[in-house]
């Protein structure tokens, strides 16, 4: 939308890691470790400016990577967090029972595979070690904590279903590839949003 209004070359895309959940409108908590910030330009390349933005994030004392490759950065993102976040929803346990049961565990793995799925299905570069990237940044977080997604759906504030487990389902479908896993918890998780939305606009 933005590239839509100003021009793509006005435009830098970019994305953060880090544990974190809504307080109140305007106030966001962080959670567990400080996290990392990764941008780039939307056609690739590191260019001038990239590289005076990324001065400007460390003299904020951030992790911050200047990549060449900004929407496999996002793209990655989008796998691990959804993955991640939409099982921790269903289940509604810490990071540290996540990723310790086994079969819990593998159901992450296998949803993060039907969205590499998806996403090769649709020509976007995300990495042949996307898996245990993945697998890593999963076991990087805070054993006590939750993802915001979980988090959300617990305390019936507004939930991303739809931009995060909804949009591989309907990925899914427009270039062919089955998500039974996402089929699945996005029709076990839809009631609760549709509930949490309904008290929200009371």
């Amino acid at each position: 939308q933005l590239s839509t209004a100003f021009g793509k070359e006005k435009v830098m895309v970019g994305m953060a890691v880090v544990q974190a959940r809504i307080e109140k409108p305007g106030v966001v908590a962080q959670l567990g470790h400080l996290g990392s910030v990764t941008f780039g330009e939307i056609e690739g390349g590191i260019t001038s400016r990239g590289q005076q933005l990324r001065e400007l994030f460390a003299q904020a004392d951030w992790s911050v990577e200047l990549t060449d490759n900004a929407m496999r950065a996002l793209w990655r993102k989008f796998i691990y967090l959804t993955g991640s976040a939409e099982v921790n929803a269903v289940t509604q346990i810490t990071y540290g029972e996540m990723r310790t049961l086994p079969e819990t565990r593998a159901l992450i793995i296998n949803a993060w595979r039907e969205i590499v799925d998806v996403a090769r299905a649709k020509g976007a570069d995300i990495g042949d070690d996307i898996i245990p990237w993945c697998e890593t940044s999963l076991d990087s977080f805070a054993a006590d904590g939750m993802t915001s997604l979980g988090n959300d759906f617990r305390a019936g504030r507004p939930v991303e279903l739809e931009g995060l487990t909804g949009t591989v389902v309907r990925m899914g479908a427009e270039v062919g590839v089955p998500t039974p896993i996402h089929s699945t918890i996005y029709a076990l998780l839809k009631p609760a949003a549709l509930r949490i939305e309904s008290n929200l606009s009371k």
